[in-house]
């Protein structure tokens, strides 16, 4: 089943499955609410054939972790593909804890030192003794305000270098940047370095004008590929317009419920579920090497393995290209974009 298909990370030779597993979904809060139920989840991801898992020391202030470390313990370590994220430390606050997290304030650190204790951390978290793919993670405005243009400056200067040690000396697999941020994947894309970026809310059925027409022609030019995370935009692209529906965890606007209601029109037209759609979109573009889902429940893990396998034919695409519901410039072909295969990774300039 093509879920459990692998393509390769930039131009390295880490391959992941074109489904992963996101770890927000182990962070305590709409998730499983213990670490058995957490690690049966985990499990049932395996048995289906994921073999792609993704977590942050942010998520549960690192609860998540552990909680990915606890499920993956007795897995086949050499067959799984396991990422994390650097660029907050942990630092012992009581007050932090509440809504299932850690008792520990998430504190931004982009410096050399900082991502290096960042990683040792993770690993002891999760127990294990690599990773295979490590993020810079949250550079945006949204998390920095006034001083994202410092927070990029020393993330480029400070913790890239850090990760290119790591990656040359074998200690892991492959870089990303984890953003939702295109203001910081297309510099830090072009500066080199990088093997992948983990996007999210910029590439999903609703949102994907602007990486196609700023991110992606840079991505191909350095060999840099596409994780694409939140393809349900927190929800509404997996159960439509029901109540309580989110999009990127705020009620939709009129706009939002507009182009659902059209795209659930077409869908419904072509016997496409909507979730089928959102998953299957992201996976068409070439340079998409994972579409990466917080999967809360077996049920959820289910859901999702059917709608990436369910059989969506051509004139589907057409039709949402023909009226407008998908930017023209959207890959629905594969292949259709140009993949990074032939591309070099760009080392950062001295």
């Amino acid at each position: 089943m093509k879920h459990a298909a692998k393509r390769k990370i930039g131009t390295t030779e880490v391959e992941i499955t074109r489904l992963g597993y996101g770890g927000t979904a182990l962070a305590g809060t709409t998730g499983p609410s213990d670490e058995p139920e957490a690690v049966a989840v985990i499990r049932a991801a395996l048995s289906h054939g994921i073999r792609y898992f993704d977590t942050s020391p942010l998520y549960g202030s690192g609860l998540s972790e552990h909680r990915m470390g606890a499920g993956l313990r007795h897995a086949p370590r050499a067959e799984i593909v396991v990422s994390t994220k650097v660029g907050r430390l942990l630092i012992p606050d009581a007050s932090a804890a509440g809504g299932g997290a850690l008792p520990f304030r998430p504190d931004f650190d982009y410096s050399r030192g900082g991502s290096i204790r960042s990683f040792e951390d993770s690993l002891q978290r999760m127990g294990v003794d690599r990773i295979d793919l490590l993020f810079i993670h949250d550079i945006s405005h949204r998390w920095h305000g006034s001083g994202f243009e410092a927070a990029l400056a020393r993330a480029t200067a400070e913790a890239l270098p850090a990760l290119v040690e790591f990656r040359d000396a074998g200690v892991i697999g492959a870089i990303g940047l984890g953003t939702n941020d295109l203001a910081a994947a297309v510099p830090m894309a072009a500066h080199g370095g990088l093997d992948c970026v983990m996007i999210a809310r910029e590439y999903n059925l609703l949102n994907h004008a602007e990486l196609l027409r700023h991110l992606a022609p840079v991505c191909v030019r350095n060999g840099v590929s596409l994780i694409c995370a939140a393809p349900y935009a927190s929800g509404i692209l997996a159960t439509g317009l029901t109540e309580g529906a989110t999009y990127m965890y705020a009620p939709p606007d009129d706009a939002v419920r507009a182009k659902i209601t059209n795209l659930e029109a077409v869908c419904a037209l072509h016997g496409v579920p909507l979730r089928a759609a959102a998953l299957q979109f992201a996976d068409l573009n070439p340079l998409v090497s994972s579409v990466v889902a917080g999967l809360r429940t077996e049920a959820e893990i289910d859901a999702a393995i059917e709608a990436f396998n369910y059989p969506v034919p051509p004139a589907f695409w057409a039709q949402l290209k023909a009226e407008g519901l998908i930017d023209p410039a959207a890959p629905i072909e594969a292949g259709s974009l140009g993949t990074t295969g032939g591309a070099e990774r760009r080392n950062p300039a001295a």
